[in-house]
């Protein structure tokens, strides 16, 4: 026993070199990638444009409301940002991606705080869930071309504040499709960095049935077959800090019940709402979606700590039904346009008017 602990009883300076030189040589290892992660993770600086000196995300401040905003870091005194919201296509490029996923992951887990400093340990956790963020849309993207959608909102800016944007960015064509921009007849517009994200992804989403408590086996087979419908399940809705009150949020998840109506002819949007996210769920019920039921076996990553993990949560399963009313509402302008065009104007009114004086005379 005293032979094999003898090693112990050793004073510290008889220990071999190596172990302390590897000791140090791991510490120096440590702290380098430490300070690499901190930078390679940080939030990524908005986009510049050739011949321009400040960055897109800082217009110049055009009335004291917005100098007030920008001091005090309160959005809803901003003046309303003017977008364009568009759909990303299969063979998007790699920077579009990293925008996006830089929103998504700015919004869910570092709200508001985009321009603080931050610990090391929570700037690697960030870039990570970025990393992984930006790889799950691409493979979804590419994936599932006819299930999955997705919708980005970008800032809009008159070329005058961007003399150089023209040799990167074409200019925006068709104004009407700005939204919150009153066009001058003598300015030119461009697209921006990015404001806000959505998806929408159809596939088989268990709601249960009304066809429960009774068992004879073809109504046990239409409950089976419910659990397995395929349904449309709107993800990832997020907008910048800066872009709050401008109506972002609110026109991606009408594009979004729109598309669904018009292209997949589905009657229904289907979402999950964290419990404890009670602005999430209050815009929500304001669009008409209502709560159906909570799934207490949900996960969530927790960047609280210094080691991100995943805790349990959870989440409130939330439904609209996209009826006839919305889908005629969408096609009304489109009909009648069609209509105007094959038959004029006046040959319809006078086929009212016929209409009318016929039952007025019969009611007589």
């Amino acid at each position: 026993m005293i032979t094999r602990y003898r090693s112990l009883n050793k004073p510290f300076h008889s220990f071999p070199s190596v172990t302390l030189r590897t000791l140090l040589v791991s510490l120096a290892i440590i702290f380098f990638v430490t300070l690499r992660s901190t930078t390679a993770f940080a939030p990524a600086p908005s986009l510049l444009v050739a011949g321009q000196t400040t960055p897109l995300s800082k217009s110049p401040i055009r009335s004291w409301r917005s100098l007030y905003a920008r001091v005090n870091g309160d959005s809803s005194l901003q003046e309303p940002l003017p977008f364009v919201i568009e759909s990303i296509p299969l063979d998007q490029n790699e920077r579009v991606y990293t925008e996006i996923s830089e929103v998504c992951i700015q919004t869910f887990f570092n709200d508001g705080e985009q321009h603080r400093k931050i610990p090391p340990w929570k700037a690697w956790q960030l870039g990570y869930l970025r990393q992984l963020q930006q790889s799950d849309l691409k493979v979804r993207r590419r994936k599932y071309p006819d299930t999955n959608f997705m919708l980005v909102a970008r800032r809009v800016y008159p070329i005058s504040e961007m003399p150089g944007a023209v040799r990167h960015t074409p200019l925006i064509l068709d104004v009407s499709q700005v939204l919150n921009l009153q066009p001058q007849p003598e300015e030119d517009y461009v697209r921006g960095e990015i404001l806000g994200f959505v998806e929408v992804t159809k596939k088989p989403y268990g709601l249960g049935s009304e066809k429960v408590g009774f068992d004879d086996e073809s109504r046990i087979k239409l409950r089976k077959m419910s659990f397995y419908e395929s349904r449309p399940v709107l993800t990832n809705l997020s907008v910048r800090y800066e872009a709050r009150q401008s109506g972002v949020g609110s026109k991606l998840v009408q594009a979004c019940e729109d598309r669904v109506l018009r292209d997949w002819g589905m009657k229904e949007m289907i979402l999950e709402v964290e419990d404890d996210n009670d602005n999430a769920r209050n815009f929500y019920l304001k669009r008409g979606y209502k709560v159906l039921f909570e799934d207490p076996a949900s996960r969530r990553y927790d960047t609280t700590g210094v080691w991100l993990k995943q805790v349990r949560c959870k989440r409130q399963i939330m439904r609209k039904a996209l009826g006839a009313v919305e889908l005629v509402a969408l096609n009304a302008f489109e009909v009648k346009n069609s209509v105007n065009k094959l038959f004029g104007i006046k040959i319809l009114q006078r086929l009212r008017d016929n209409v009318l004086g016929t039952i007025k005379e019969r009611v007589r």
